[in-house]
C-alpha cells in the first residue's frame, strides 16, 4: 500500500507454512519494481488464512512503522546522453 493514498500498488506474496508455536515469523518475499515508486513510503499488509481458507487474521495498519519500507529516489546518471 502507498502510505500517502492508502491505495494499493498491486503487488502480493505468499508463503505456506506451519506453525510451531503461537508466536513467530515467517519471511515472505516481495519481488517487484519499483521504478514508479521511487520516493514512496509502503506498508505491507497481511492476511492469514487456515488450512480451509478461512481468515484467522487481518493486519492492515498504514502507520505500522514495523511493515513500513521507503523506496529511495535512484540517483540520475549524469555521464550519460541521450543522442
Amino acid at each position: 500500500m502507498d502510505k500517502t493514498s492508502g491505495q494499493s500498488i498491486g503487488v502480493t506474496a505468499e508463503t505456506t507454512f506451519t506453525a510451531e508455536a503461537a508466536d513467530g515469523s515467517v519471511t515472505v518475499t516481495f519481488t517487484f519494481d519499483t521504478t514508479q515508486l521511487q520516493g514512496k513510503t509502503l506498508v505491507v499488509f497481511e492476511t492469514l488464512y487456515d488450512t480451509q481458507s478461512n481468515q484467522i487474521v487481518d493486519h492492515s495498519d498504514l502507520t505500522d512503522e514495523d511493515q513500513t519500507v521507503s523506496v529511495p529516489v535512484q540517483p540520475v546518471d549524469s555521464t550519460s546522453s541521450n543522442r
